[in-house]
Formats: structure tokens, C-alpha cells, sequence
């Protein structure tokens, strides 16, 4: 990128900037047909995320680079409301430093698709956060690529339906905190990209569900790109696309087949088990059949 885009860039940005400010109060819609739409007030602009007041004072930060549409209803003649100022809600000069308010608590990560996720805030770091979820397992993101973010509260539910990579949709409750007992070791670095020196030759899961998402052992870390083993396949991955990643692999498969395991009607498994020995019985009372026509 040359001189003249950066300057360019930079006054796009400054313009989308003073806009949202103009809008400070008002009922909006961020996103129009995403996953990520939400409509609320527009509470607060600050360098690179604004907050949004949803229903029941829930709160929601959205990157602002992110942000793809905002909207308002031309008809509704809105006048702007004055900010309460008991609501309680973050500020912070950008939106990797509002994540050190969060830590520790129960957040979501993105407002749908299968990109959202809900987990305890571990660490923050420059440019990547950890999130340990209700199945203990530890996942690194990229704040690059967090669209936004909200903090939820025993007995608030996120009724979203995650769609996963084999197109299945599975609904994310979040009424109750994950166990916080880790079962491996966390790791740190100052940022996200050096977690990869920490991650080589082992099993690794990028960008966890959705059309991205890839597992094998990490095998080789080249500066320009990352890349992965499996099945005797190797992936060359752009470091740019990497959301997330964990250590292990896809927990969905170990899920799926034990609830086959466990969905299995019990007098069918007792069936299989009976028919071997029955068989044994038939085969033995025919060989007993045949010692006897011989003998007579």
C-alpha cells in the first residue's frame, strides 16, 4: 500500500468515524442480513469500536473495522436520546484494552454463525485473547478477526444457532459458567503470531467450525505462511486467515460418536451380544447330529 492509499485509508476512516458520531443516541442496525445484525442504541465511538445497547440493557462492542453496514429507520424520526449515565458499560481508548475489564468473566465472542463463542476470558494479550469453553478446551483468537463482543450473566441464554462444518446447527446455552479446571497448560507470548513457535509438531485445530476450519500437526512455521499435516495431505495456510486455534483435535467427532455410543437402544447391544453364543449352540447341536448318523 502506497503513500497516497494509506492517506486515503486513513481519511475514509476518520469520515466513517465522524459519521457514527453524528449517531451517538440513536436507534440503529449494525450489519443488515448477517449473522453479526443487531439493533440498539448506539452508545459510544471510540478509536476502532462502538457500543451498542441491545434489549434488557445487554451490551455489545463492535469492532469498527468490521462493520460492514449501519442503518436507521428515515420514517421513525428519532429524536436522540439522552445517554443514561448510570448504565454501566466499558470505555476504553481501543478495543483490545476493553478485553483486560473482561477477564475472568463469562463472555461471547461474535453475535452468530460459526463464529460465535462462549467462554471464560483467560488472558489478554497485545493482539490475542484465550477463552476457555464449557468442554475445557483452551482456544487462542486472533483479535484481528473478532467482530465483536458482550459480556453475559449466569442465567442470561444466547439463543444462536451455530452452524458447524457438516452443516449441522447446534443451539449455544450459556445459563451456566464452564468448569474452569484446565486440563493442559496455557500458553503465552507477547503475540498471537509467536504462539505458533509453541505449537510446532503438535495437533492443532484452526478456525474451529464453518468452511475455514482445518486440523493436522503443525509441521512447519516459514514466516510467510503456516502449515499442516493430516492424512498424508499438506496445508499451506496465509497466517492472515487464521481466526483461532487450539491445541487437540476437533472435539465434534469424540461428541458425536459417544452420543451414538449412548443413543444406542440397550436390548439391541444385549441382541448382538446373544446372538454369537446362539449361533454356537445351533452349529454345536448339527456337528452332534452328524458323530451320530455316522455311528449308527
Amino acid at each position: 500500500m502506497n503513500k497516497k492509499s494509506n492517506l486515503n485509508h486513513q481519511c475514509n476512516k476518520e469520515r466513517f468515524q465522524s459519521f457514527l458520531e453524528s449517531l451517538k443516541g440513536r436507534m440503529v442496525t449494525i450489519y443488515r442480513n448477517d449473522p453479526e445484525a443487531k439493533t440498539g442504541r448506539l452508545l459510544d465511538v471510540q478509536s476502532d469500536y462502538i457500543v451498542l445497547e441491545l434489549e434488557h440493557n445487554t451490551i455489545v462492542y463492535y469492532q469498527i473495522h468490521h462493520v460492514k453496514s449501519v442503518s436507521e429507520d428515515s420514517k421513525a424520526n428519532q429524536p436522540v436520546k439522552e445517554l443514561d449515565e448510570e448504565l454501566d458499560f466499558i470505555k476504553e481508548e481501543s478495543f483490545s484494552d476493553l478485553f483486560r475489564h473482561l477477564k475472568n468473566e463469562y463472555i461471547q465472542i461474535n453475535q452468530g454463525g460459526p463464529d460465535l463463542v462462549v467462554g471464560t476470558l483467560l488472558e489478554t494479550s497485545n493482539d490475542y485473547i484465550i477463552l476457555a469453553l464449557e468442554n475445557n478446551e483452551i482456544v487462542y483468537f486472533n483479535l484481528d478477526h473478532v467482530k465483536s463482543a458482550l459480556k453475559l450473566s449466569k442465567g442470561i441464554k444466547s439463543n444462536h444457532l451455530i452452524e458447524t462444518k457438516d452443516s449441522d446447527q447446534t443451539m449455544v446455552s450459556v445459563s451456566s459458567k464452564p468448569s474452569t479446571s484446565i486440563s493442559h497448560e496455557i500458553l503465552k507470548a507477547e503475540y498471537f503470531a509467536d504462539l505458533f513457535d509453541q505449537l510446532m509438531h503438535k495437533w492443532v485445530l484452526i478456525n474451529r467450525r464453518g468452511p475455514d476450519a482445518l486440523e493436522g500437526i503443525l509441521v512447519e512455521n516459514a514466516g510467510g505462511y503456516f502449515a499442516i499435516t493430516n492424512n498424508h495431505e499438506i496445508i499451506r495456510i496465509n497466517p492472515f486467515h487464521i481466526k483461532c486455534i487450539s491445541i487437540g483435535p476437533k472435539t465434534d467427532k469424540k461428541e458425536e460418536n459417544d452420543q451414538i455410543e449412548a443413543e444406542e437402544d440397550p436390548p439391541l447391544r444385549s441382541l448382538h451380544k446373544e446372538k454369537k453364543p446362539s449361533l454356537e449352540r445351533r452349529s454345536g447341536r448339527r456337528s452332534e447330529k452328524r458323530s451320530h448318523s455316522r455311528s449308527a
